[in-house]
Parts: C-alpha cells; sequence; structure tokens
C-alpha cells in the first residue's frame, strides 16, 4: 500500500512539472483583474436592483401599522405615519405600558413609574457553603 502511494505522489509531481502548461505572471494578474472588476459591475448592478426593488415594495406597502398593537396580535391600521405618530404620542402621554417615550429606558414595569423589582440571582455552588 505504501509503493502505491509514493507512486501516485511521483505520478502527480511529474504531471504538474512536466505536463501542465501554466500562465506566465502578466497574464494570471491579467485573467484575477478581469474576474475582479467583472464581480465589482456584477455587484453595483444588484445593489442598483435592490434599492430600486426595495424602494418599490415600500411604495406598494404604504400601510400604518401600530407595532405594539401587532405584537399583542392587534391590527390597529392607520391612513398616515402623521396619524399613526400622534396615536402613539397619545399612548405615552396616557402611560400605556409599551409605548415608552423618547430618551427613556424600557425597565419592564407595569405601572408607569414603578421600576420592576430584580430578579434574584442564586450563588455559582447553587446556596451549598461548605
Amino acid at each position: 500500500m505504501n509503493k502505491l502511494h509514493t507512486n501516485f505522489f511521483k505520478d502527480v509531481w511529474y504531471e504538474m512539472n512536466n505536463k501542465v502548461t501554466w500562465p506566465t505572471w502578466k497574464r494570471l494578474v491579467k485573467a484575477t483583474t478581469v474576474v475582479i472588476v467583472f464581480i465589482m459591475i456584477w455587484a453595483v448592478i444588484l445593489g442598483a436592483f435592490d434599492s430600486v426593488f426595495s424602494s418599490f415594495q415600500s411604495w406598494l406597502a404604504q400601510d400604518y401599522y401600530d407595532p405594539v398593537a401587532l405584537q399583542n396580535g392587534e391590527v390597529k391600521k392607520f391612513e398616515s405615519q402623521q396619524k399613526l405618530e400622534e396615536w402613539m404620542e397619545s399612548q405615552r402621554k396616557a402611560g400605556v405600558k409599551g409605548y415608552v417615550p423618547e430618551g427613556q429606558e424600557n425597565n419592564g414595569s407595569t405601572t408607569p413609574g414603578q421600576p420592576t423589582p430584580p430578579v434574584p440571582i442564586p450563588p455559582p455552588d447553587g446556596g451549598n457553603n461548605k
């Protein structure tokens, strides 16, 4: 079995050195440059198509939904972004859960202004001090 491996590698070495026609360095650089330029052109074309289609999709779907209602399985649709923002602002002012005023952190409390109590973390040894 060892002799087969040796013959195989000798044959591969012979083929690679004597029977394969390798490109010159100049030709290799030229071919690589052509491939890179081709890839860049296609990246620009695909990026343009993506931009156009996503804009078109946004234009088609100009529906404005309340995000918190969607999370709760409800659907509240508004006729414009302005109407949606006005309604959300009224919900924030009323202190409705899920509408956090800008610049404030959502601490997950159910009552406005009342922080959620911290969850105790058990010690790493499971509470067994020996």
